[in-house]
């Protein structure tokens, strides 16, 4: 079976938090207790050390301090002269959140101390994670030696959880940080939306020949924009990017699955989670028919909500996609797309039938039969109590993961970037070598990228998609699933119509003062010809119902306030598009 992401791609890649104090040999500090007992007499000092790292699960709230002991015993012969003891703040150099208390000078043959770290303090912020080392120099061998210290900073800390949800014919692992598929890990031996009911009989367990047990390898939505400080950012949780990793998004609440609350599907949320940086935050939700006839797809509606008091703008926002249709070699795959249905596919490598007396695999449908894609149903952006639909998204497209993801692991931000700042409608990667019969499939991965959007501080956007797989139709089995879906979510539009809560409290109330007077004609003139500022809800502004503000809507104010004219309305609740 494949590893992809570090594992599999052979990257020097390790999440920096993860490190281990491993310090041994003649005169040494080390941390093993179960070997450190029996070599004492030959080894000289030799230090017990515990706990040896300062790792997850250590956090603390925001300004509060925590003290942790650091335990030392000196387990060998001779005594250890610690020189000194040295605190370095890698992160958060600023603040003054690690520091030491009482650290060892001399410890006899026998001997022990407690030496107290003292984590975060009056000043020190979050949520974040910080990363420091304690440095330890002496007369031991090989001094001096390093202890790896992380410390989060939340109110909350909320661990990464894992569940599944399932159609009456497949199932997917979902975590509560966006993933979808877990690095192709097996659930009952099935995941990433494969059948259970395979008519594969041949019961490959790995990718090397149509192992029809994974479809959806790893999937999850990404976040990419240029910062603040003029850097391009990326989060995702794809490939094995969590919490713990630089470019991971970091779950605030759990997982719930509901299986009985609903009578024709199951729901699950994964809850809220950020990216790294804490700016904008996320929410998924999935919903998978009961249905048997509707069991080829699942639905999943994406929220993306501005975390800051502040405009974030220029943000991409989309999907990432690895799937790996089952193939007669490895995870070589095709892939197409189908404008009208705003969807993208990829299918299996065909090369020939292997059904026969004498065949090894006994492969019930052809590989380029099988296929699995992703399908735009609709999206809006909520704003000021109004909604705006979005009718499109930007575009989708495939690429070699060989170019895309292998170098470095995952997908670089740089990189995307660049793609998708010049990139609009459907791009289905393309061999540059289509007389061979190997170039025409290639270990692919898909984007679709919903859009590029200005994000005021309260707004939110929210994308609905599909999921699908099938296994004997190819294409056009797959154009059915999609319409399927549709016609599901068109019987039930609760599910994914924009609750519309207009601002428009008292209409022709333009500065939203709660009566309506003179001072609101005063304050629209000022808007229109003085360059005061704007109402604040356009809606209770627009007196005339035209969705344009100017000086008919001075007059209708007029009418009604002084000449007994028609009392005014609001607008339809998301009529007007007040632009951005």
């Amino acid at each position: 079976m494949k590893h992809k992401a570090i594992k599999r791609f052979g990257a020097a890649v390790l999440p920096a938090l993860i490190i281990i104090l491993i310090l041994f040999g003649p005169n040494s500090v080390y941390s093993k207790s179960d070997q450190a007992s029996t070599a004492t007499d030959t080894l000289g000092s030799f230090i017990w050390v515990y706990p040896f790292i300062i790792d997850d699960p250590t956090w603390v709230k925001p300004n509060t301090q925590k003290d942790t002991i650091i335990h030392f015993e000196n387990r060998g012969t001779t005594s250890a002269t610690f020189s000194s003891v040295t605190a370095v703040k890698l992160t958060g150099a600023a603040l003054d959140w690690l520091n030491i208390v009482n650290p060892p000078i001399v410890l006899p043959p026998g001997g022990s101390h407690d030496m107290h770290l003292l984590l975060g303090g009056p000043g020190v912020t979050g949520p974040a994670g910080y990363d420091g080392i304690i440095i330890f120099d002496g007369d031991w061998v090989g001094s001096p030696d390093t202890m790896t210290v992380h410390l989060i900073v939340a109110d909350t800390v909320q661990f990464p959880l894992w569940r599944s949800i399932r159609t009456t014919s497949k199932n997917i692992f979902i975590n509560n940080a966006g993933n979808m598929g877990r690095d192709g890990a097996m659930n009952f031996g099935w995941n990433g939306l494969a059948f259970f009911d395979d008519c594969d009989t041949a019961g490959n367990f790995t990718e090397f020949n149509d192992m029809a047990r994974i479809y959806l390898y790893d999937a999850s939505p990404f976040i990419l924009r240029v910062n603040e400080s003029g850097d391009t950012v990326i989060s995702y949780a794809v490939y094995g990017a969590d919490w713990l990793d630089g470019n991971g998004f970091r779950p605030l609440e759990g997982l719930t699955v509901d299986s009985l609350g609903y009578p024709d599907f199951r729901y699950a949320t994964g809850g809220k989670f950020i990216t790294s940086d804490s700016a904008i935050a996320l929410k998924s939700e999935y919903f998978a028919p009961k249905s048997a006839d509707s069991s080829d797809f699942i639905i999943k509606v994406l929220r993306i909500y501005n975390n800051t008091n502040q405009n974030i703008n220029g943000v991409f926002a989309g999907e990432l996609m690895d799937w790996d249709i089952p193939s007669d070699w490895g995870v070589q795959n095709g892939s197409g797309i189908d404008i009208t249905r705003k969807m993208m596919y990829m299918y299996g490598a065909e090369y020939g039938s292997d059904t026969g007396q004498n065949a090894i695999w006994n492969d019930c449908v052809l590989a380029d039969d099988r296929v699995g894609g992703f399908s735009y149903f609709g999206g809006y952006q909520r704003r000021e109590g109004a909604s705006f639909p979005i009718t499109n998204p930007r575009g989708m497209f495939t690429g070699l993961n060989a170019d895309w993801v292998i170098p470095k692991g995952n997908f670089v931000a740089g990189q995307l970037y660049e793609k998708l700042n010049d990139f609009y409608g459907y791009e289905a990667w393309i061999s540059t070598h289509p007389e061979m019969e190997d170039s025409a499939y290639q270990d692919l991965s898909m984007v679709a990228c919903y859009g590029r959007f200005d994000l005021r501080v309260g707004d939110t956007l929210i994308f609905v998609s599909i999921y699908a797989t099938i296994y004997n139709n190819g294409p056009a089995g797959m154009m059915a699933a999609i319409d399927k879906a549709r016609s599901w979510l068109d019987n039930r539009p609760g599910l994914v119509v924009p609750p519309c809560a207009s601002c428009c409290v008292r209409p022709s109330d333009c500065n939203h003062s709660g009566t309506v007077n003179i001072v609101d004609i005063s304050y629209l003139i000022n808007y229109l010809y003085k360059s005061g500022p704007p109402p604040p809800c356009m809606d209770e502004a627009d007196c005339h119902l035209d969705c344009v503000i100017n000086i008919i809507d001075v007059s209708c104010m007029i009418n009604f306030i002084y000449k007994s004219g028609p009392i005014p309305v609001c607008p339809p609740c998301g009529s007007c598009n007040w632009g951005s």
